[in-house]
């Protein structure tokens, strides 16, 4: 097995090392290996309403936005895009 040394706040180290004992893992090495293959696991590609599906895709909503008229943004754009933010975060976070 490959060896790697960290050096962190001994506040750290106590907090890990409970959360270790909590989690049932036999050691803090087995707790630190499971956080970083959990992590690993994780699907970190891009949502599926990021993805470029082609070049013409692309232009074809470049020319969608271009027609929508400009405007500044007010107070209440700012709040509504807080609270959907907020919605979609919480969202996230329940799965």
């Amino acid at each position: 097995m490959a060896r790697l040394n960290i050096q962190i706040s001994e506040t750290v180290k106590e907090v890990a090392e409970a959360r270790a004992s909590e989690a049932g893992h036999r050691s803090l090495d087995a707790y630190i290996e499971s956080l970083i293959l959990a992590d690993a696991s994780e699907d970190l590609s891009d949502p599926e309403h990021l993805r470029v599906r082609s070049q013409e895709y692309l232009a074809d909503l470049l020319r969608e936005g271009e027609a929508i008229p400009a405007r500044e943004m007010v107070p209440a754009d700012w709040n509504e895009m807080r609270r959907e933010l907020t919605a979609r975060h919480t969202a996230i976070k329940a799965v």
